[in-house]
C-alpha cells in the first residue's frame, strides 16, 4: 500500500470516529450550557441565562431542565404567554419535575385564563399538597371569587409553608380577611407582612393598608386657632348719606360718627371623636370667635362662645346621616347680645366617584337681648300733636322690632372634586322660613351659592366664593321715615342681598398657614337703612393640628 494510500485510510477513519461522537461532545455542550443557566436563574440574572438555556435545548432537545430554566426566566420577567410553551415542553419531557403545574398556573392566572389556572392549581395539588406558591395563587383565584375568608386562609397557609412568601402573603392574607370583615385577622395578617422584612415594598403596602384598616376606629382629636387684623370701610353698616344706620338703630340711637375702623379678629375650633367605627362616628367640639375695634367702635367688639355635638351613621354603602345640635351666645363689648341654639340633619351621599350630594335641614332659635328703643320722631311729643298720629305708634314700633323666633332652612349641596387638579367645586341652594315675634323679622328667603378652592402654583392654593340671598318679608319695616311707617305708607320689605369672597392661602409650616382675605357686601333694599355695601380686607395666620 503507498503511502497516500495510507494516509487517506486513516483520515477517514478519524472522520468517522469524530462523526460518531459528536453526539457526545453536543450533549456535553448542553449539560454545561444549562447548568450555567441554572446558575444565572438563581442569582436572578435571567437576561443572562435566557440565551444559555435555549442553545441548550437547540444542542439537546430532549433536555427537560434547560426548557424549565427557559420557562421560568420568561416566567419571572412577566412574559407570560412566552413562558407558556416552555414550561409545557419541561413537564411534557418529564413529568416529575416539581413545580411546573403551578408555573403554568401562575402564567394562566396573569393572563386572566382563571378556568386553566385553576385547572393546573388542581394538579399541582395533587403532586404537593404544600407547595407554597400554590396556596398562595389558590387565595388570589379565590378572591377572584369572592370567596374572602377562604382566600384568607390560603393566604395565610402559603405564609406559614414558606416564611419568604410572609410578605406578599400577608399583605393578600390582610386584604381578604379585611373585606370578610374580620378586623383582628387582617391586623394580624398586615403585621406579618410589615415586620418580615421593614425595607420591602410589600411591608410599606401592609403598614399602608394597616394605617387604612384602623382608620375607621381611630377617634380624631384637632385644634385650629385663626386671628389676624381687617380694614373695615363699613364697621356700623352705614347708608351713605343718610343719618340712620343699622348698627345705631338696633342698639339703641349710638351715634358712631365715622364709618371705617380697624378690626382685629380671631377665631379658635378645638373637637374630639368620641366614639368610631366604620359605621357610626361620635364627637363634641366646641369654639370661640371675637373682635376688638382699633378706633371707637367698641359697642360692636364681638364675644362669641359656641358649642356643638355630632352623630353620623351609615346608612348604605355610599350614604351617611349626620345629626348635629348646636348652641351659642354672643356679646357686644360686655352687653348680652342674643342666645340661639338649634341642628342639622343631613344626608352625604356619593353619588360617583369625587362626586357628593348632602340635602339637608337646619332648625334655628334666636333670643336677642339688645335694647329695642322706637324711633324717637314717634315718641315726639310735639311730632304727634301736630301730625294727629296715634300716640301708641312707638310702642308698636318697639314691638314690631322683636327679632326673637326661630327659622326653618332646608337645602342641599353639591361637592365635586376634580382628580387630576384636586380642585374643588361646591354649589348650594336653600330656602328660609323665619317666624318672629315682631313683624318687622318675619320673612320667606332662599340663597344660592357656588365655590372653588384651587390649588396654585409654588404651593398656594385660592378659594372664591359667591352668594346671593333673596329676603322677602312679610311687612313693612318700622325702620321707614316715621311718617311712611306711622300712616302705613311704606312697601313690604325686599332685601336681595351679593356678597362675595377671595381668600388666597399659603403654608409656612405644616401646621401654620398664612391668608389674604377679600370680602364684598352689596346689601340691596327697598327699606334705606338695609340699604348699603361693604368691603372688608384682611390677613390672617391659622395654626392647625390634627391627631
Amino acid at each position: 500500500m503507498s503511502a497516500r494510500s495510507s494516509l487517506a485510510a486513516w483520515a477517514a477513519a478519524g472522520l468517522l470516529a469524530w462523526i460518531a461522537a459528536a453526539p457526545a461532545f453536543a450533549a456535553d455542550e448542553a449539560a454545561v450550557l444549562r447548568q450555567r443557566a441554572e446558575q444565572l436563574a438563581a442569582e436572578d440574572r435571567c437576561s443572562e441565562a435566557l440565551p444559555r438555556a435555549r442553545r441548550a435545548r437547540e444542542l439537546d432537545p430532549r433536555d427537560a431542565r434547560a426548557a424549565l430554566v427557559e420557562g421560568r426566566c420568561l416566567l419571572r420577567e412577566g412574559l407570560y404567554r412566552d413562558a407558556l410553551a416552555p414550561l409545557g415542553a419541561a413537564r411534557e419531557l418529564d413529568p416529575a419535575l416539581p413545580g411546573v403545574s403551578t408555573d403554568l398556573a401562575q402564567c394562566h392566572y396573569h393572563l386572566d385564563e382563571l378556568e386553566a389556572a385553576s385547572a393546573e392549581l388542581d394538579r399541582a395539588e395533587a403532586q404537593d399538597p404544600d407547595d407554597a406558591r400554590m396556596h398562595l395563587y389558590r387565595g388570589l383565584l379565590l378572591a377572584r371569587s369572592s370567596r374572602e375568608a377562604d382566600a384568607a386562609a390560603s393566604f395565610d397557609r402559603a405564609a406559614a409553608l414558606d416564611p419568604s412568601l410572609a410578605e406578599v402573603a400577608g399583605l393578600y392574607a390582610g386584604r381578604s380577611w379585611a373585606i370578610a370583615r374580620d378586623r383582628e385577622r387582617a391586623a394580624e395578617s398586615f403585621e406579618r407582612a410589615r415586620d418580615a422584612d421593614p425595607d420591602s415594598e410589600w411591608a410599606r403596602a401592609a403598614e399602608r393598608e394597616l394605617a387604612a384598616l384602623e382608620a375607621p376606629y381611630r377617634e380624631n382629636r384637632w385644634l385650629r386657632v385663626k386671628a389676624g387684623v381687617e380694614y373695615d370701610d363699613n364697621v356700623a353698616l352705614r347708608v351713605p348719606g343718610s343719618a340712620n344706620d343699622f348698627v345705631t338703630r338696633i342698639l339703641g340711637g349710638f351715634d358712631f360718627g365715622e364709618r371705617n375702623d380697624v378690626v382685629g379678629v380671631w377665631e379658635g375650633e378645638v373637637g374630639a371623636e368620641l366614639h368610631r367605627d366604620p359605621d357610626s362616628s361620635l364627637g363634641a367640639m366646641a369654639g370661640y370667635e371675637g373682635n376688638a375695634h382699633f378706633k371707637e367702635f367698641h359697642a360692636l367688639d364681638l364675644q362669641y362662645p359656641w358649642a356643638s355635638v355630632w352623630y353620623d351613621k351609615r346608612l348604605g354603602e355610599d350614604t351617611w346621616l349626620r345629626i348635629q345640635p348646636y348652641a351659642g351666645y354672643a356679646w357686644l363689648e360686655t352687653d348680652p347680645y342674643v342666645a340661639h341654639g338649634g341642628g342639622v340633619l343631613s344626608l352625604s351621599h356619593e353619588l360617583a366617584e369625587r362626586l357628593t350630594v348632602q340635602p339637608f335641614v337646619r332648625v334655628n332659635v334666636n333670643d336677642f337681648h339688645y335694647r329695642i328703643d322706637p324711633d324717637p320722631v314717634l315718641t315726639n311729643p310735639l311730632f304727634l300733636a301736630l301730625s294727629g298720629v296715634p300716640a301708641g305708634i312707638g310702642p308698636d314700633a318697639r314691638r314690631r322690632r322683636n327679632r326673637d323666633g326661630f327659622g326653618v332652612e332646608p337645602g342641599a349641596e353639591l361637592t365635586w372634586q376634580l382628580a387630576r387638579t384636586d380642585t374643588t367645586f361646591h354649589l348650594g341652594g336653600s330656602y328660609l322660613r323665619y317666624e318672629a315675634e315682631g313683624k318687622d323679622w318675619s320673612l320667606d328667603g332662599g340663597a344660592g351659592w357656588l365655590g372653588i378652592r384651587q390649588p396654585l402654583p409654588f404651593d398656594f392654593a385660592l378659594s372664591l366664593d359667591g352668594r346671593f340671598t333673596y329676603w322677602d318679608f312679610d311687612h313693612r319695616s318700622s325702620y321707614l321715615p316715621g311718617l311712611e311707617y306711622a300712616f302705613g305708607w311704606g312697601p313690604k320689605r325686599r332685601d336681595r342681598i351679593y356678597e362675595g369672597e377671595a381668600e388666597l392661602f399659603y403654608p409656612l409650616l405644616e401646621w401654620l398657614t398664612l391668608s389674604a382675605r377679600y370680602r364684598y357686601t352689596d346689601s340691596q333694599s327697598n327699606t334705606e337703612i338695609y340699604d348699603y355695601d361693604r368691603h372688608i380686607v384682611g390677613g390672617y395666620l391659622t395654626v392647625h393640628w390634627i391627631d
